[in-house]
């Protein structure tokens, strides 16, 4: 039942990038962006594709693969925001002609 958040990631990243656009990464910024986007959409695609191949009820799909997740995955969207905003001041980056 991976496939559904699989999907939601596909989705996620390019409205996560349309969202953080092109300046600097602030911290705030990107934990707004995967706390608010990213976040639910890969979880919620998560749980509808558990619907859909399990042929379950929404609320046994959030209960059973999102809520004992949620609080991990909300660490993960804090840790991976400091990384991204230490990894672009660490690392150089060249404008491409």
């Amino acid at each position: 039942t991976c496939g559904g958040f699989v999907l939601g990631f596909l989705i996620s990243v390019p409205l996560m990038s349309a969202a953080m656009g092109n300046g600097p990464v602030k911290i705030w910024r990107a934990l707004l962006v995967t706390l608010c986007i990213g976040l639910p959409i890969i979880d919620l695609s998560g749980a509808v594709y558990m619907c859909l191949v399990g042929n379950t009820s929404i609320w046994a799909a959030l209960g059973a693969m999102v809520l004992p997740f949620l609080f991990g995955d909300a660490l993960k969207c804090v840790a991976a925001s400091y990384l991204a905003a230490a990894l672009e001041k660490a690392v150089p980056t060249r404008a491409v002609a």
